[in-house]
C-alpha cells in the first residue's frame, strides 16, 4: 500500500510539473519571441520604431492617458497617410519638446493654421490638465492607436526582458520538463525494479514448493 501511494504522489507531481512547463511556454514563450523579433529590429533600425508591417506595438509607461489607455497596457498604433490623421485621434509620437527623443502617446485636440498655413496638430493626454506646448507635425507622428490595447501585457513583456523575467521565460519552463521526465523515469524504475523484485519471490517460491514435494 505504502509503494501505490508514493507512486501516485510521483504520478501526481509529474503530472503537475508538466502541466506548469506546457502553461509557461504557452504563455511566456510567444511573448519572449515577439520581445526578440522587436528588439532585433529595434537594433537594426535604431532610428525607427520597431513594428511589424504597418502596426507598431507600444508599452504605455505612464498615467497621462488613463482611463482611456492604462499604465502597463500594450497598445497597437498604425502607420497612415498624412490626410488621415484628424482631429480626436489619439497618435504616437516623437515628442518635439525633447528633440524627438521620447515617444508619447497623446489626443490632438486641435488643427493649428496661421495665414491659412498648417502649422501641426495640438495634442494632450487625457488625464492631463494642460495641453502641450509643442505643436507636432506629420513627420513626427509614428501612428495613430487602432483602439486596440491589452491590458497589463506591456508591463509582462517589460518584465521578460529582465534577467528575472528571462529565467521564468526560459529556465522555469526546462527545470519543469526536466523534473517530470526524472519523476516519469524514477516511476519506471521503480516498477521495473518492483516487478523483478516479485518476480524473484515467485521464483523463490516455486524454488521452496519444489523443494518439500522432493523432500515428501
Amino acid at each position: 500500500m505504502e509503494n501505490s501511494n508514493s507512486n501516485a504522489n510521483v504520478t501526481k507531481t509529474a503530472k503537475a510539473l508538466n502541466i506548469a512547463a506546457i502553461v509557461l511556454c504557452v504563455i511566456l514563450l510567444p511573448i519572449l519571441c515577439f520581445n526578440c523579433i522587436l528588439l532585433v529590429k529595434g537594433m537594426i533600425n535604431a532610428d525607427e520604431v520597431p513594428s511589424v508591417g504597418k502596426y507598431i506595438p507600444l508599452i504605455v509607461e505612464t498615467d497621462s492617458m488613463e482611463d482611456t489607455i492604462m499604465t502597463g497596457d500594450l497598445i497597437i498604433s498604425k502607420k497612415v497617410a498624412e490626410d488621415e490623421v484628424k482631429v480626436g485621434d489619439v497618435i504616437t509620437f516623437f515628442d518635439p519638446a525633447t528633440g524627438g527623443k521620447s515617444v508619447v502617446t497623446h489626443r490632438i485636440i486641435e488643427a493649428v493654421y496661421k495665414n491659412g498655413e498648417f502649422m501641426g496638430y495640438k495634442t494632450q493626454g487625457d488625464n492631463n490638465e494642460t495641453p502641450e506646448l509643442d505643436l507636432v507635425e506629420y513627420k513626427d507622428i509614428i501612428g495613430v492607436w487602432t483602439e486596440i490595447r491589452i491590458p497589463l501585457l506591456g508591463s509582462i513583456m517589460l518584465f521578460t526582458q529582465k534577467p528575472l523575467g528571462l529565467i521564468i521565460c526560459i529556465f522555469i519552463p526546462i527545470a519543469c520538463f526536466v523534473g517530470y521526465e526524472l519523476l516519469s523515469r524514477y516511476k519506471k524504475d521503480k516498477a521495473s525494479k518492483n516487478d523483478i523484485d516479485a518476480l524473484r519471490a515467485e521464483l523463490e517460491a516455486l524454488k521452496k514448493e519444489k523443494e518439500n514435494s522432493e523432500n515428501k
